[in-house]
């Protein structure tokens, strides 16, 4: 007749004499679920300030070219706190803002890589070119607004959040500054003139505009108030 054994695991002494369990134990499903999250998070932090360093070491290589205005060099000279500020920062609650962050970041790097790697007399024309290829239209003012606003939120939930009160503020007010700006690309009021009754037949790349007499006329333009034009 068999009997029944229990077996129980039971702990071993190695050679030193010290207890070692015959078991090893695993973290629960939680928890390797919180630690893979926390990885992730901190990969796409750091990828995102990468990007962010390498626009700003492009804007270096162009910080002297006049041609670009002064709204893109205040915008490329806020780089470097932009990265600084993003490391300092422990990320809590709601995270769902750094995909736009580093998706703003990747077409930064992109736009002032294009525009540091051609001459100087190229540079304007190489940026207006990113600009509507690359980052759907927003100027590098824009992508900087938007990613200081992205930090700042981001500091609303760090726990550390009141010794980054200053460098919150400072964020804020060069926000407001690049805010009333002119823009890095100023929009084109395109216009021909006629003097006599000849026909004019205009066309900027697209629809022909007909000028029949003498006159102004202007080309997808919008003006928002009165305006007056004429000889004199």
């Amino acid at each position: 007749m068999g009997s029944n054994i229990t077996r129980e695991s039971v702990p071993t002494i190695s050679r030193n004499g010290s207890h070692r369990e015959s078991t090893s134990r695993e973290g629960t499903p939680r928890e390797s679920t919180s630690q893979e999250s926390a990885s992730r998070e901190n990969m796409s932090r750091e990828s995102t300030c990468q990007d962010i360093e390498s626009a700003s070491n492009s804007y270096r290589v162009v910080k002297h070219a006049k041609v670009l205005g002064k709204t893109f060099h205040e915008a490329g000279a806020t780089l470097p706190h932009l990265s600084a500020m993003l490391r300092s920062l422990q990320f809590g609650g709601d995270e769902s803002w750094t995909e736009a962050l580093s998706r703003k970041a990747r077409m930064t790097k992109t736009v002032c890589d294009t525009v540091a790697n051609v001459p100087d007399a190229k540079k304007l024309k190489s940026y207006k070119m990113a600009v509507r290829q690359v980052s759907d239209g927003m100027t590098v003012e824009a992508l900087v607004i938007g990613m200081m606003e992205h930090i700042c939120d981001a500091a609303k939930n760090d726990p550390s959040e009141r010794s980054m009160e200053d460098q919150v503020r400072q964020l804020r007010d060069t926000i407001d500054k690049l805010s009333q700006m002119e823009s890095s690309i100023p929009k084109e009021i395109h216009h021909f003139v006629a003097h006599d009754n000849a026909h004019q037949f205009n066309a900027l790349g697209g629809d022909q505009n007909n000028l029949l007499g003498s006159g102004t006329q202007f080309i997808r333009s919008h003006f928002d108030g009165g305006i007056t034009h004429g000889s004199r």
